[in-house]
């Protein structure tokens, strides 16, 4: 049979939530955006803590054992997600929807409790 119509399954999570109290990803980790960037493995994945979403960035030498790093930041404290990256002269260009708690309840003729926009970050 064809290898690459039946993939192997390797039996085992390559990347699972940390479980850590207090962790973005604590409780789960989704939507797995994986790609290659300067000779190395690069992932970007949803973790979700509970309450919010926030977008992680692991790496591999190998595509089966992950590191993920990230933190959350102050314009998305509520929530980072839905991640698109990019690779141009060099560097990676992250982007993502940003979601902080609203500072004025109605910014507009809507009332909301959030601000929601789109976030960018460069790294090597």
């Amino acid at each position: 049979m064809d290898r690459l119509r039946t993939p192997k399954k390797h039996g085992r999570l390559v990347l699972a939530p940390s479980y850590r109290q207090g962790a973005f990803d604590s409780h789960a980790v989704d939507c797995p955006l994986p790609f290659r960037h300067a000779g190395h493995f690069r992932m970007t994945y949803i973790g979700w803590d509970g309450t919010g979403y926030q977008t992680g960035l692991a790496s591999s030498d190998d595509l089966l054992t992950w590191t993920g790093v990230g933190s959350p930041g102050s314009i998305d404290s509520r929530y980072a997600h839905i991640p698109g990256i990019t690779g141009w002269e060099g560097k990676l260009h992250h982007f993502h929807c940003a979601v902080a708690p609203a500072t004025v309840p109605h910014p507009g003729e809507i009332e909301h409790n959030e601000v929601r926009g789109i976030a960018s970050a460069t790294g090597r």
